[in-house]
């Protein structure tokens, strides 16, 4: 089963891995023997980005799992349970790869050239179980769905899997982004008040405070889809949308005050540039990981 957040270095860690990812996470599996093929990876995994993948997302198994009923029922629910989204193994056997892709037609991808590492979509794993085999519904029958992704709780919902799932304040809870929401609401309520200690601005404080105060949430929303998500659409709306909100409160104070310190600007400029770093950043991000994807 799914492990509960509990303790404060779980928390960070799931914070962690929420805000910033661990990419490189997959690349300690043994069964992710380099060079690999970053395109077939992403395929693999049904994702549009390495950075996508971390160590939850990712998955060692035995190829023994395919085989024995009850394991492969157990790696499954954990898989539910646990966000993952591709299964990688090591098979040089010609024979045994031969077994396993008649098995499970089109749901084995090789990841090397050498065809000695290999994935599973756990997605369509799951919707090939649900859809061949009659007893799934009743081996799968009270998996815990708190943390399992919209799509996948659907493909339970249209089987008719019973599904359990935690109260809302317990998942609101354990879900690390709440941590993140707060961490950067609570930044964007606060940054008027550094305002108080400049006397060049001539402005009211509780106004800019109540403009600080009105984008936080938006701001909020903007800098998580700028950072985390896995859509560049919704990436570059979220991008616009922090900018604006960002730049709301500064707009005041700079059309409200005059002869500010050298200091006040380098600071100022420092947070708006960094602003518009990020999504370059995350481009570099991907360009080094299919680097390390692909060295030996």
């Amino acid at each position: 089963m799914a492990s509960l957040i509990t303790s404060p270095s779980a928390i960070w860690m799931a914070v962690k891995d929420a805000f910033f990812g661990s990419p490189t996470a997959p690349l300690r599996l043994q069964a992710m023997t380099r060079p690999l093929i970053p395109s077939a990876v992403c395929r693999a995994a049904g994702v549009n980005r390495l950075a996508e993948l971390g160590r939850r997302e990712v998955k060692e198994i035995n190829v023994s799992d395919l085989y024995d009923e009850d394991a492969f029922v157990h790696r499954l629910r954990e898989a539910i349970e646990g966000h993952e989204l591709l299964w990688v193994f090591s098979e040089a056997s010609c024979e045994r790869i031969s077994d396993l892709l008649e098995r499970y037609p089109a749901l084995i991808t090789p990841l090397n050239e050498e065809k000695t590492s290999w994935g599973i979509n756990v997605y369509k794993m799951i919707s090939f179980y649900l859809s061949k085999n009659s007893h799934a519904i009743r081996r799968l029958s009270g998996v815990d769905v708190s943390s399992t992704p919209v799509r996948l709780r659907l493909l339970l919902h249209e089987h008719h899997v019973p599904v359990r799932r935690s109260s809302l304040p317990m998942r609101i809870v354990r879900d690390p982004r709440t941590w993140v929401y707060a961490a950067i609401f609570i930044y964007s309520c606060l940054r008027a008040l550094p305002v108080i200690f400049v006397p060049q601005f001539h402005g009211s404080i509780l106004v800019l405070w109540l403009i600080d105060v009105v984008t936080a949430i938006p701001y909020t929303w903007g800098v998580l889809a700028m950072v985390t998500s896995k859509r560049i659409r919704q990436r570059l709306a979220g991008t616009l949308i922090a900018i604006i909100t960002f730049l709301a409160p500064y707009f005041y104070f700079w059309t409200h005050g005059s002869d500010y310190p050298l200091t006040v600007t380098i600071t100022v400029t420092v947070m708006i540039v960094g602003s518009f770093s990020v999504e370059a950043l995350r481009f570099r991000q991907e360009r080094r990981l299919e680097r390390l994807y692909g060295s030996e």
